[in-house]
């Protein structure tokens, strides 16, 4: 059935590339959807750019020389022990023997692709496993009863403490100007998960809370003007951490050429209160080519037909890989 659909796609004239999931690599080639006209001259809505809210489905790191690959695209890998040690990537973040493979707050990368026509940075955080999820069981929302025999906690909708969050030093100073993300110090009232854009708590602030945050607890006023949005809670069906940030270019102090960006950013992910897994936070500079073009998005009408062939094949996945939480895994 899948392949009878996605041959008659093909035979309406649609452009065909294979698909970027290695489980589907070996299955069958997809039908592209034409690219929008006429050309778009506002933002990309946030679905439109992250669809499925796996990070390597949606921001693709193809290698050099694919004609597929995008040149806006910016991948940081968390490889802080790469050099120094001989330690695996993936087993960068502790955790508690109750825990199988490594928890949900262990970055593998993070993904930057600016939009030039809305002015919004898309920003992806690839986690080995599902983000949020501390204990590692397929399911953010829960603690699972390993975990809870181990004293541990894993809240849902990146409540309480847990927070995932990255700060950008846009002027290179080494102080942080901009946050985004889910706060560690989220403000009464907020729905979780609280994602928010805010300016850092001033020096006055930070010193009545006891002197140098991380990070995750340094979120103070709203940045309105930046304020993006949260693609998807994360879940076994979402299983990253992708939002957007809104008028990049008018960050106060961004440092900028005709061509590019340059800022240094802070990442982190994790709580202080799971007590079965460790934090992971790491930081770098970053140069973002400003593209010339715009990221082309398909039109509504083949992007319904172009849904419609996603979602046999991911039953064909769903088939082969019972969990998300799996498919993560075996990257």
């Amino acid at each position: 059935m899948v392949r009878g659909f996605v041959a008659a796609l093909v035979a309406a004239g649609c452009g065909v590339v294979v698909a970027a999931n290695p489980v589907l690599a070996d299955s069958m080639a997809l039908p592209l959807p034409p690219l929008e006209t006429p050309p778009r001259t506002g933002p990309i809505p946030i679905r439109d750019f992250f669809r499925t809210g796996d990070v390597e489905l949606d921001m693709p790191d193809y290698p050099v020389g694919d004609p597929r690959r995008d040149p806006g695209l910016v991948v940081i890998t968390d490889n802080r022990h790469a050099i120094t040690t001989n330690r695996n990537l993936k087993n960068d973040v502790a955790t508690h023997p109750a825990i199988p493979d490594t928890s949900g707050w262990n970055f593998r990368d993070v993904r930057f692709r600016y939009d030039p026509i809305g002015d919004t940075m898309f920003v992806g955080i690839n986690f080995w496993n599902i983000a949020g999820d501390a204990d590692n069981d397929g399911d953010p929302g829960r603690t699972s009863p390993a975990a809870a025999i181990a004293g541990g906690l894993d809240m849902p909708n990146l409540s309480g403490t847990e927070a995932i969050a990255i700060g950008i030093d846009a002027n290179l100073n080494g102080k942080v100007d901009l946050l985004a993300g889910v706060p560690a110090n989220k403000p009464p009232g907020a729905v979780d998960p609280a994602f928010t854009v805010a300016y850092p708590l001033s020096i006055a602030q930070l010193n009545q809370m006891g002197g140098q945050l991380g990070i995750e607890n340094m979120f103070g006023e709203t940045a309105t003007l930046h304020l993006g949005e949260l693609a998807y809670n994360p879940s076994a069906e979402h299983p990253d951490f992708a939002f957007s940030i809104a008028n990049f270019s008018q960050i106060p102090g961004l440092t900028q050429t005709d061509d590019a960006f340059r800022f240094h950013f802070r990442a982190y992910a994790g709580t202080g209160e799971d007590l079965i897994s460790g934090e992971d936070l790491f930081a770098t500079l970053v140069e973002i080519e400003i593209p010339r073009t715009q990221i082309p998005i398909p039109e509504p009408a083949a992007w319904l037909a172009w849904s419609a062939a996603l979602l046999a094949l991911s039953a064909t996945v769903r088939r082969r890989n019972p969990t998300s939480r799996q498919a993560k895994v075996s990257r």
